[in-house]
Order: C-alpha cells, then sequence, then structure tokens
C-alpha cells in the first residue's frame, strides 16, 4: 500500500506542478480532493511540489530563450532554398 501511495502522490505532485488545480490534480490522479489538500498541508509534498515547479519554468524558459536562434536558422535555411 505504501508503494501505491507514493506513486499517487507522485502524480499528484506533478500534476499540481504543471498548474492544475487541486480538484483537477485529485480526480486525474483519481484520490480524493481532500486528501490532496491534506498532502499539500505536508512540508515535504509541498516542498516537491515547488521544485518539480522550478523545473518546469526553467525547461520552458530555457526553450523559449533559445526559440529565437532556431527560428532565425530555420528562416535562413528556408531563405537560401527559395532562391
Amino acid at each position: 500500500m505504501a508503494g501505491h501511495r507514493r506513486d499517487i502522490d507522485d502524480l499528484l505532485a506533478l500534476e499540481l506542478a504543471r498548474g492544475r488545480t487541486i480538484q483537477a490534480a485529485a480526480e486525474s490522479v483519481g484520490c480524493a480532493e481532500r486528501t490532496a489538500r491534506r498532502r499539500l498541508a505536508e512540508p515535504e509534498f509541498k516542498a516537491k511540489v515547488a521544485a518539480l515547479r522550478a523545473e518546469f519554468i526553467d525547461r520552458t524558459t530555457g526553450a523559449l530563450a533559445d526559440f529565437p536562434g532556431r527560428r532565425d536558422q530555420h528562416v535562413t535555411r528556408t531563405a537560401h532554398r527559395c532562391r
């Protein structure tokens, strides 16, 4: 049973870190909203959600920062092909 809770907690943390509401995250992983709220009251779980959210933000920021360079390369390649 402990392994099952850990799996649910991991999935719940991911859903919450992605920005889902507590209700939507709980429904998505198959637990009660009340359970999700109890987990969020636990400092360790709340820290896990915050760490996952920070990782998502870092990855997204990195991808967005790299986008102009890739876009410029694509435009240059396309322009050369059209000549």
